[in-house]
């Protein structure tokens, strides 16, 4: 690992496995947020990845892989899970 670059290791890493936050991403290597910032930074200017994180965190929020922070909702009338407040209530009204 010493040997190896290892911001490139990151990007090519990010751009693999997009659908990972950065905190995810850190935690897979053992490092900070910041570190990894960085990390795909270069990568996007030496080509080794092709989406930031802003991009990534747009295909993540459209297939629903975020959740800002919301809890999720168990409805014990019906035995229904839900991700969050919204998705139940636009389940029942």
């Amino acid at each position: 690992m010493a040997t190896s670059n290892h911001y490139k290791l990151i990007s090519e890493y990010h751009e693999s496995m997009p659908h990972l936050s950065v905190a995810e991403i850190a935690k897979h290597f053992k490092t900070n947020t910041s570190h990894v910032m960085k990390a795909v930074k270069a990568g996007l200017k030496f080509g080794w990845c092709s989406k930031s994180f802003s991009e990534t965190k747009k295909i993540r929020e459209k297939n629903g892989l975020v959740q800002h922070g919301q809890k999720p909702i168990y409805c014990v009338t019906d035995g229904k899970y839900f991700r969050n407040a919204q998705e139940a209530c636009d389940y029942y009204y």
